[in-house]
């Protein structure tokens, strides 16, 4: 209870039912994604549920460092520390490997992986 929880891509499926779990349980959340009206609606029906003060709802995009570093701060600012982080921002490409353009591919590692990289090393050292 009362611990501050940044999930990434948190604003629909299992990154905000995710969400709605920790704020159950008493935590604060952190939840953003890339995509404005993703993150307002979000952040409007979790608050709608009473929980207003207990989330923080950004936009930002796990693959651009200085996305990572904001948002870190804004977290810090608002909630004063954070205590767990969720690596769930994940994007796929459904279509066989031969079809995959070189962007998507790199669209895909640079969520997946260096997302998770980028999140990791600015959070960590505050835990």
């Amino acid at each position: 209870m009362n611990r501050i929880v940044v999930i990434t891509g948190s604003t629909r499926g299992i990154g905000f039912s995710t969400a709605i779990e920790f704020l159950k349980g008493g935590d604060r959340v952190v939840i953003f994604c890339r995509h404005k009206e993703h993150a307002m609606k979000a952040t409007s029906q979790l608050a709608g549920r009473g929980e207003g003060q207990n989330i923080l709802g950004l936009v930002g995009d796990v693959r651009r460092e200085r996305h990572v570093k904001r948002i870190v701060t804004r977290c810090l600012k608002y909630f004063g520390r954070i205590d767990i982080l969720i690596n769930n921002a994940g994007i796929a490409a459904y279509k066989g490997i031969e079809k995959i353009t070189q962007k998507e591919w790199d669209d895909i590692l640079d969520t997946n992986l260096k997302g998770c990289f980028l999140f990791m090393r600015h959070v960590i050292p505050l835990m």
